[in-house]
This record gives C-alpha cells, structure tokens and sequence, in this order.
C-alpha cells in the first residue's frame, strides 16, 4: 500500500528540491506497482512473521511509519524540533511529513535540525564499513569533556572530521580551559578591570554565535578567549579571596552552557599526598616533593605552585 505523493501538498518542501529534480535523484528501484516512482510504502504485505493483522492482511509498516507513529502517540504534532543525520533528509524525513500531514493536517515539526556525518580519517562512519569510535570508548581514553569540546568544534550542520590533527588541537585548547575551570574554582575573584572588560565582551559574543543557528565553533573560541583572559590573570598573581568577579562569572556562565563539567572529585589517596608534598617543601626537601608530583602526574594530577599557595586539579589530557 503506497501513498501517492503527487496527491501532497508541497512535497518536497524540506529538502527544497522540485519533484521533477528528486525523481532523477530517487534511490529507490523503480516499482510496478507504484503510480509514481517516488511512491513510498505505508504497509507492506508479508506471512512470514514479524507481522500483524490489518484491515488489509497481515504485513509490516513501512520504513517511515514508525516515527511518525511515535511522534503522534507521544509527543502530538507539531513537535518543537525534529532531529538527524543529513543524510535522513530525503527520502525518510520528507516522507514522515508527508503521511503525517497529509492525516493529520498539521505540521509535523516547527524546526529541522540535520547533523552532518563524522568522518574518520577521511572516511563516513559506518556500521557496515565497521570504522566506529564508539561513545563509550571516546570516552574511556580521552574523557567526557574533550568528546563534548571535539563534537562542538564543528557547527553542527557541517561534517565533523575524525583524525589526530583535530583531536590534538581539541587537546590543546581543553588544556587551558580546564585549567581555567580550576582557577575559577579556587579563585573566584581573579581578573583585573580591563580583564573583566572583556570578559564582558565575550560574553556577549558568545551569546551572538550561540543563537547563530548554534555556531558552537565559535563558541568555543569564546570560551578559549576567556581561558586566556584567566590564566593570564592567574600567572600575574591577579586574585583574592573575595566575591566572583565579571571574568569569573563568564567563565562559568560559557562553560556551563555548553555542557561542560568541572573535574571529578579525586580520591583520598591523591589528597593525602598533596598534604605529604606540601609538607616536604615546607621542610625544604624538594627532590622529594618533586618525586611526589611525578606521581600525582601519572594518576593525571597537575599541581601548580604559585606566592599564595599550591592549585591543583584533575586533567583529562595530561600525559
């Protein structure tokens, strides 16, 4: 059973391509059966199991029905936002508005959002061709906050390149930023006038390219700015122990709006040694307390001594 697209109102309308333009560029085989080429299945007949009864005999829905099946039960039409990969823009997401609108009589969605694909090394990502970096495996060697600060480093529409380069400057610039994140942690007040300044600036910069169709590329060098800014401020001994000021209070307003999460808490064993290397260079024993720090390293520690005491964080890219 084949709905017949000529019969839709503005078929086409997402993918912004004439009727004409998608019959040359249809993948589907052409059918017999179909009035037209671009004709999709609503149901299909089969007595082999998995199937269920209908009014028409037992078959399968087709390939599009049960995501508008699932919209309608759960959510109603019109959903806020309808998401996924480019390559699902035609013929599938075309053909979920047509059924939908075309029963319901209103929109199926009020935004589109189509992601480009990842490439790794050049190549799409597919299960077929088995080149997949999963999540879970992304994270288990680089941590959570550099998966989020890669992924974002492309605007979301664009395709997203998957290969050493890319993940060592993704490495590069969490490097600084997480280290901010631990100065504004410990030191709230950090910045002087003009660092607050821009600070400001950025701050609505960043508000720019996030409502930009969320340029979250430009985002980020935002928030890289305001690292900057920070550990600049840092480095001068620019801070005290009083209330946030307007370069901390960026800082966090950027990262937490992008997602990102300040470094787990650590275990005892690394704060008893920090106690045990702070003691050692109290008492001037400074090959011992550098033996120390080597070790924090390798748990992924980075201490860093300054005239007011010793910071101290967990890193997701040290080493």
């Amino acid at each position: 059973m084949y709905l017949d697209v000529t019969k839709v109102k503005d078929y086409g309308k997402l993918s912004r391509i004439k009727v004409e333009e998608l019959k040359r560029g249809a993948r589907v085989e052409p059918d017999p059966y179909k009035r037209n080429q671009l004709d999709f299945a609503l149901w299909k007949f089969y007595d082999s199991p998995p199937h269920w009864d209908s009014p028409w005999g037992k078959g399968r829905p087709g390939w599009h029905i049960e995501c508008s099946a699932m919209i309608h039960r759960y959510l109603q039409e019109p959903i806020d936002i309808h998401g996924g990969g480019e390559d699902l823009l035609f013929p599938h997401h075309e053909n979920e508005i047509a059924q939908s609108e075309s029963l319901f009589e209103k929109p199926l969605a009020r935004v589109w959002m189509h992601v480009g694909m990842v490439k790794l090394e050049g190549i799409k990502m597919s299960k077929s061709l088995g080149n997949i970096i999963s999540v879970r495996d992304f994270i288990d060697r680089y941590g959570p906050n550099l998966l989020r600060y890669f992924v974002l480093s492309t605007q979301y529409r664009k395709q997203l390149e998957d290969n050493e380069q890319m993940l060592e400057k993704a490495a590069e610039n969490w490097r600084l930023v997480e280290l901010a994140a631990a100065v504004v942690k410990n030191y709230p007040s950090i910045g002087s006038e003009e660092d607050n300044k821009q600070a400001e600036k950025s701050l609505v910069s960043f508000d720019q390219h996030i409502s930009s169709d969320m340029n979250t590329a430009l985002a980020l060098s935002d928030m890289v700015r305001v690292s900057k800014l920070v550990n600049s401020a840092f480095t001068r001994g620019e801070f005290g122990d009083g209330k946030e000021t307007a370069l901390s209070s960026t800082f966090s307003i950027i990262f937490s709006t992008l997602g990102f999460k300040k470094a787990e808490l650590v275990e005892k064993e690394v704060v008893q040694l920090i106690r045990e290397r702070e003691e050692l260079r109290e008492k001037g024993r400074f090959s011992e307390a550098d033996e120390i720090r080597k070790r924090l390293n390798g748990m992924k520690i980075v201490v860093i001594d300054h005239k007011k005491g010793t910071l101290w964080y967990k890193s997701e890219v040290l080493g």
